[in-house]
């Protein structure tokens, strides 16, 4: 099955997105984070419906004090203030921040201090936080280069710093193309792995780098066997969440993914419901829903309970992806003709879905509409005749014009 960009993911981390990864957004409070699973487009490895939502996680937050950005102008904020303010920000938030301003703040004490570690982060922050609030979707999915440039900059001028290495783990999977083999994304992936596992070393509180951690560790063990992945190490850092006042909720999350990869329904159900008792915001609920109901879709192929945590997750956020998730579900209970509309809301918001419009077109057929989906597939081969989809396409645009001449 075929899964638009908005919730496709490479590896659950905290830091940064490759892309082939769910939220289409970088950074420790995004999405590199081999959330909870969540089907691709097809550009990379299938991760997963649940690995979904880290858009309000606390990434790159750690057991260090922070400076006060206070609600100065950009250009009037001290470099250090201006790195803060990045950090705090929100995804939904960041289209608010003046980021050419704070480029500029940091730069000029950047140009005073070339060896300054600190404003080679902030600067990697500034392109991590452009990429994300693009509303170019071809911009967001370029693999980022700057922004690895820059935090690759960070952690060899400052080898101490636990912050620097939990960006760096995102910043990596940032750099993943589409095109890349399987030996290099695994060797991406490998060198991401390791900056996490840095950021731990230097401060084992470090929520963004264990849930990170514990995410890629649970989803390479899925995907690649022992070798590539430890679900001890999972756990380890599940719980250690769980014992940190900020990081609870991201622990259920992480004991929650572990127990679907394991098949454990009951005790995935158990820690999801923790997940969202202890999430303290709507943006966390809608995180911890999403991910439930990608395992409920993906690993148990439960419809009936996906849709039931679906309709909650309505409440908090009815976006392209809320509409996906339902129709994802619906067409797994058998309810092609649901799927349809909440196909078609998909589609509204970015035509350019690709798994979606497939998908479309098969419940067309499913539901007896051939005319529709003989549309819908020729809309799609002559859209994106590039596609892997395409040869789908033809198949399908052959096999329902013969029907049409019986």
């Amino acid at each position: 099955m075929r899964f638009p960009k908005a919730v496709v993911m490479p590896v659950v981390t905290m830091g940064g997105l490759s892309a082939c990864w769910l939220p289409p957004a970088i950074g420790s409070a995004a999405a590199f984070s081999p959330v909870e699973p969540a089907p691709l487009t097809g550009a990379c490895p299938t991760i997963s419906l649940a690995y979904h939502g880290m858009q309000d996680a606390p990434g790159a937050k750690s057991t260090e004090p922070k400076a006060s950005s206070g609600t100065a102008p950009a250009s009037e904020l001290t470099p250090d203030a201006a790195i803060e303010r990045l950090r705090a920000a929100k995804d939904a938030e960041i289209a608010g921040v003046d980021l050419d301003a704070i480029e500029s703040v940091i730069k000029q004490r950047l140009a005073a201090e070339p060896k300054n570690a600190r404003w080679h982060y902030g600067l990697g922050l500034v392109e991590r936080a452009r990429r994300n609030a693009s509303e170019d979707q071809a911009a967001r999915w370029t693999p980022a280069d700057a922004y690895f440039k820059h935090i690759t900059k960070a952690t060899t001028l400052d080898r101490k710093k636990a912050e620097y290495f939990a960006e760096l783990g995102g910043a990596t999977m940032g750099t993943m193309r589409p095109s890349d083999g399987f030996l290099t994304k695994a060797s991406v992936s490998g060198d991401a792995r390791s900056a996490w596992k840095k950021a731990v070393e230097l401060d084992p509180n470090h929520i963004g780098a264990l849930y990170s951690l514990a995410m890629y560790e649970i989803q390479a063990r899925q995907r690649g066997g022992f070798l590539f992945g430890s679900y001890d190490t999972a756990k380890e850092s599940g719980d250690r969440l769980v014992k940190l006042p900020e990081g609870k909720h991201l622990g259920h999350r992480v004991l929650g993914a572990l127990a679907a990869a394991q098949e454990e329904w009951d005790e995935m159900a158990k820690q999801y419901v923790l997940a969202e008792g202890t999430a303290s915001t709507d943006a966390q609920r809608a995180a911890v829903l999403f991910g439930h109901a990608g395992h409920l879709i993906e690993g148990k192929k439960d419809a009936k309970a996906a849709l039931l945590v679906i309709e909650r997750l309505a409440a908090l956020q009815p976006d392209i992806q809320m509409y996906f998730y339902r129709a994802t579900a619906k067409k797994l209970g058998g309810d092609c003709a649901g799927a349809i509309e909440d196909l078609r809301q998909v589609l509204e918001r970015d035509p350019d879905q690709r798994g979606t419009r497939l998908m479309l077109a098969e419940c067309y057929e499913a539901t007896g509409d051939a005319a529709s989906a003989l549309a819908v597939y020729e809309e799609f081969k002559a859209k994106f005749p590039e596609d892997d989809g395409a040869a789908q396409a033809d198949k399908a645009i052959k096999r329902l014009k013969a029907r049409t001449k019986r």
